[in-house]
C-alpha cells in the first residue's frame, strides 16, 4: 500500500489512481480499477482460448473475505468467469464448510497460503472434479490422450 501511496502523490500517475483513496485495502473505482478488470478479462480470454484449443478445462480457484473489499473483488472476478462459462470455486467457502477459519490458511503476518491453506485448496478441488466429472472425461494433450476418471482420485488425508 506503501507504494500505491507514493505514487498516487506523482503528477504523472495521479490520474490513475483517481478516486482511490490509499488507505483502503484496495482501489474498487476509477482508473486503476477499470484497468485491472481489463487486465483480468483479458487474462481469462486468454486462459479460455488456449484450454478450448487444448481441449482441456479450466477451473479457478479464488478466495476473498466476506468483510472487506476481497469481497466485491471477487464478485467481480466471479461474474467476468460466470459470462465466459469458467466454474470458479470459492476456498473461503470451502473452507467455512469445514468449520475452519481463514485465518487458520493463511500466514500469520501476510495473506498467502500455509501448508493448511494449500490442503485445503487441493481438498477443494478434488471435491469439485468429484461433484464435476464432465471434466475429467475429455482425454487432452495434458493426460497424453488419457481419460481421467475422477473417482480414482483419492485425498492424501
Amino acid at each position: 500500500m506503501r507504494i500505491a501511496e507514493l505514487l498516487s502523490q506523482r503528477p504523472r500517475y495521479a490520474p490513475f489512481l483517481a478516486n482511490w483513496t490509499p488507505t483502503t485495502q484496495f482501489p474498487t473505482e476509477g482508473p486503476a480499477f477499470e484497468e485491472a478488470c481489463e487486465f483480468t478479462a483479458f487474462a481469462l480470454d486468454q486462459f479460455k482460448e488456449r484450454t478450448d484449443r487444448d481441449k482441456s478445462a479450466l477451473v479457478i480457484l479464488a478466495s476473498h473475505r466476506r468483510k472487506n473489499a476481497g469481497k466485491f473483488l471477487f464478485d467481480q472476478m466471479n461474474s467476468m468467469a460466470e459470462a465466459r462459462g469458467i466454474p470458479v470455486i470459492d476456498q473461503y467457502d470451502y473452507i467455512l464448510r469445514q468449520g475452519a477459519r481463514l485465518k487458520d490458511a493463511e500466514w500469520r503476518h501476510d495473506g498467502h497460503w500455509n501448508a493448511t491453506g494449500h490442503q485445503w485448496a487441493a481438498e477443494a478441488l478434488l471435491e469439485y472434479l468429484k461433484q464435476h466429472p464432465e471434466i475429467c472425461s475429455s482425454a487432452s494433450p495434458a493426460t497424453g490422450g488419457r481419460r481421467l476418471e475422477p473417482q480414482a482420485i483419492q485425498s492424501p488425508l
